[in-house]
């Protein structure tokens, strides 16, 4: 016969299980009250594993439940020829069609910011020239705290589409007047430093624009809403939390070097991984992103961050670079491992925390072979341009389930895909804070 108290207790268990399960599932439903966007500009699926070769670890974003392939065409396409966007068939078997309808990062950024497909250099102007808000700007208005940081220029596309509207993605003096100017951001950081070079060693600029020679003059002279700071030690005491902070947190960071922090500097062989030619005089990716974090984590209101932590992947592959091109990498998957270590020590299960690693398009059209660790691996590009390659997504915490209703096929050789419009939605469902889609 059974035993009606051993039978009782069995039921306590298991509705004390069931009730565990139910408010652990309530906690995983919550808000993202922070919400992270790592990005490395012209990273694809073969970039990732150059890095990872030569390194011999793989990256901690590899280990996130969501992972998913992403499209990346713009409004620029050409939807006669190529009406789906994306074709994995076509994909698979033509080499040609990967090198073309490819997008570039200000249409790329802007698509998975305001959730919009718009043109080839313009950042946030719709096709119609319409201005188009941003999830950035949205979260900022619900009273979230905005941070932008990158490894290029702060007034460049990617981190210039977080909040900027412009027909011209190269009108830099504009863009980053705006990003000073329009409310929404707390945290600034990037390179583009006017008095230094990309060698980190200080420059005069004789031929610089005027509306780029007073920006650049408000900046030094304190004539923004923004603490300044440039020294690589100002940003490890940012990192360690103890630089203090003055006009409300809102922290204005340019490191001393002018268009990357590390893959334009002329010292060293571009061909091969070089630490011991590095710049000393600015901090890594990693550093910067940390010290972004515990300046937006003071604020009550939750933050949300986009962290361009491979901006210059692009650049290297751009010019073929094979040593530049896993340098820079290695700096975002490092960087990415610095902030999920960051989020891990306030929010273990991620229940409040969403956090996204991908790319806005690929560059290159890399093939890559092992060689093992320690040793550059054997890489051919296909292109010095941006392609149509399906690129890959990595999410974890508050929402990232939500990736899953966005799908919109399979790829025989990445699995399922998204469109980059489906981030903003994501991140703007995730945040569940009466934002109208």
């Amino acid at each position: 016969m059974n035993d009606p108290v051993a039978s009782i207790r069995r039921a306590f268990v298991l509705a004390a299980v069931l009730v565990a399960v139910f408010a652990h599932s309530l906690v995983l439903a919550g808000p993202a009250r922070r919400v992270i966007l790592m990005i490395s500009d012209g990273q694809g699926y073969d970039t990732v594993n150059a890095a990872a070769f030569f390194s011999g670890k793989r990256p901690v974003f590899e280990s996130f439940p969501v992972r998913l392939a992403m499209q990346t065409f713009s409004a620029s396409n050409d939807f006669q020829t190529n009406p789906r966007g994306y074709d994995p068939r076509r994909a698979g078997r033509e080499d040609a069609y990967v090198l073309s309808h490819a997008a570039d990062s200000a249409a790329a950024a802007s698509a998975m910011f305001s959730g919009v497909k718009v043109r080839d250099g313009c950042l946030n102007i719709g096709p119609g020239g319409e201005r188009l808000e941003t999830v950035f700007e949205m979260l900022a208005g619900k009273g979230m705290a905005i941070g932008v940081v990158s490894s290029v220029p702060w007034w460049h596309a990617t981190p210039g589409a977080v909040a900027a509207h412009n027909a011209n993605r190269k009108a830099y003096a504009s863009i980053g007047r705006e990003m000073l100017d329009c409310g929404r951001l707390t945290v600034i950081m990037g390179t583009g430093h006017l008095d230094f070079d990309d060698d980190g060693e200080r420059t005069w600029r004789l031929f610089l624009p005027l509306e780029s020679r007073r920006l650049w003059n408000d900046v030094k002279t304190g004539q923004t809403p923004y603490q300044v700071i440039e020294t690589k030690e100002d940003f490890d005491a940012l990192a360690a939390n103890t630089l203090t902070l003055t006009r409300g947190g809102r922290l204005l960071g340019i490191p001393r070097a002018f268009l990357t922090l590390q893959q334009a500097r002329t010292r060293g062989n571009p061909q091969e991984v070089d630490p011991l030619t590095f710049n000393p005089g600015v901090p890594s990716i990693a550093v910067m992103a940390l010290g972004a974090l515990n300046v937006l984590g003071r604020f009550p209101g939750g933050f949300a961050a986009m962290i361009e932590s491979g901006g210059a992947v692009d650049w290297a592959a751009h010019e073929n670079q094979q040593g530049r091109l896993i340098e820079e990498e290695l700096a975002h998957h490092e960087a990415v491992r610095v902030v999920y270590d960051w989020v891990r020590a306030g929010d273990p299960d991620f229940r409040e925390t969403l956090l996204i690693v991908t790319a806005d398009h690929e560059t290159g059209r890399l093939r890559v072979k092992d060689r093992g660790p320690g040793r550059l691996p054997a890489i051919s590009f296909g292109s010095k341009d941006h392609t149509n390659r399906l690129v890959p997504l990595y999410a974890i915490g508050a929402g990232s389930e939500l990736f899953s209703k966005h799908v919109l096929g399979r790829d025989p050789v990445r699995g399922d895909y998204i469109d980059n419009t489906a981030i903003a939605s994501v991140i703007r469902e995730a945040a569940r804070r009466d934002i109208p889609e």
